[in-house]
């Protein structure tokens, strides 16, 4: 028998029989597109260059990029997070492992330790014969789950709250076709008050939002990835500064932080801008619950990774005091070495399901579920059943 060779070797070796046994048309066709998309993304490169330096300079000049304040005393501060994973699908039968946490820091960045709850944890058990619609519906029933561990916080110490994701989550409305089923499982609730919970999830969460603006808490969602999204670049576009509009908030974000890199320069945030790119029928929520959701952008000064703080923020008032709070809470308690702020990464590393752990949980509920019971009927289903899950 062959000795193996050090694994890097082993993996070249794979590499250079993968590309013997390809198709030669296949692999120039291929090639081709690789030389396509390197010609795109160095024409983006330097669009981004130009862009960057462009609009830096244009919103130091208009006052658009303001220094983060500094720290303003040690608020209480709450993380907030949710996860879930998806196991099972023989006969279209699902579970969906949910769970969310609280963390909390009582005196913000001077506690000794951060203390971690978990309100929600649950499975939910969801037929769907095709598989297409369990995603949506495993997102439906974490969003919901969520939106109640948010109102425990109705109670407590007043403070910052930090959501990981945006403050209106989705930023659309449930397909009922898809949710109900799930929020039914989730509320053991008749199916016509889950469909009313699905209709109405976003005026629900706008109104668990607005108490807690209500009882003092500043509410803040930390977006991490910023997508295609264009709240700025549309923005400056309206205020004449028209190279913005070439490229999406990600892109746009990330040249102002190379540029801001560039010049020797310290964080930064944007101009708050109000989120109302939202769908309206979603956005009209928020409003009839007495909220505006304003947006800035900013970044870790650690790691330069860029993120949108978004605020909630009382309808009639002026929003540069919230956005000015959640910022400096945000960078005061974003540590060395760390992307996001301490109580964002604590919920996301709290509520975390694991992969294997799901699979592991999954399957020692069926090798419990397909223990013989004598009856050869029943034995030799409870076989097949196990049989199709490890296929």
């Amino acid at each position: 028998m062959t000795d193996r060779l050090p694994e890097p070797l082993e993996r070249k070796m794979r590499e250079m029989l993968d590309v013997q046994r390809s198709e030669p048309e296949l692999v120039r066709r291929i090639l081709e597109k690789a030389l396509q998309r390197e010609r795109e993304r160095e024409t983006l490169y330097s669009i981004l260059r130009a862009v960057g330096s462009t609009v830096y300079e244009e919103m130091r000049r208009r006052s658009l990029l303001h220094e983060p304040p500094g720290p303003r005393g040690s608020p209480a501060c709450y993380g907030v997070d949710g996860s879930r994973q998806v196991v099972g699908g023989r006969l279209g039968r699902y579970y969906i492992l949910l769970s969310t946490a609280i963390v909390s820091l009582p005196r913000g960045p001077d506690s000794a330790r951060a203390e971690a709850v978990f309100p929600g944890v649950d499975i939910v058990e969801v037929v769907d014969p095709t598989g297409a619609s369990i995603e949506p519906a495993a997102e439906a029933a974490l969003m919901v789950l969520e939106t109640l561990t948010l109102r425990r916080l109705a109670d407590a110490e007043p403070g910052v709250v930090f959501i990981d994701g945006p403050v209106v989550d989705p930023p659309a409305r449930f397909d009922p076709g898809t949710a109900v089923q799930a929020v039914m499982r989730l509320l053991d609730a008749p199916p016509e008050e889950a469909l009313r919970v699905v209709e109405e999830y976003h005026r629900i969460r706008a109104r668990v939002v607005a108490g807690l603006v209500g009882r003092g808490h500043t509410v803040i969602g930390v977006v991490k990835r910023i997508g295609r999204v264009n709240l700025l670049a549309r923005h400056l576009a309206r205020l004449g500064i028209a190279d913005a509009s070439r490229v999406s908030d990600e892109d746009l974000v990330l040249a102002l932080v190379a540029a801001a890199r560039a010049r020797g320069d310290g964080v930064f945030y944007t101009e708050p801008v109000e989120a109302a790119s939202l769908p309206r029928d979603v956005y009209r929520e928020y409003l009839a619950a007495g909220l505006r959701v304003y947006a800035s952008y900013t970044f870790s000064p650690y790691t330069l990774r860029p993120y949108r703080v978004e605020v909630a923020v009382p309808r009639d008032a002026e929003p540069r005091g919230a956005v000015e709070r959640a910022i400096a809470a945000a960078q005061g308690l974003t540590l060395p070495g760390q992307s996001l702020p301490l109580p964002v990464v604590l919920a996301h590393e709290k509520t975390r399901i694991r992969r294997g752990l799901a699979q592991l949980v999954y399957r020692e509920v069926l090798t419990r579920a397909s223990l013989p019971e004598g009856d050869p009927l029943a034995d030799t289903l409870k076989a097949l059943l196990a049989g199709l899950d490890e296929a």
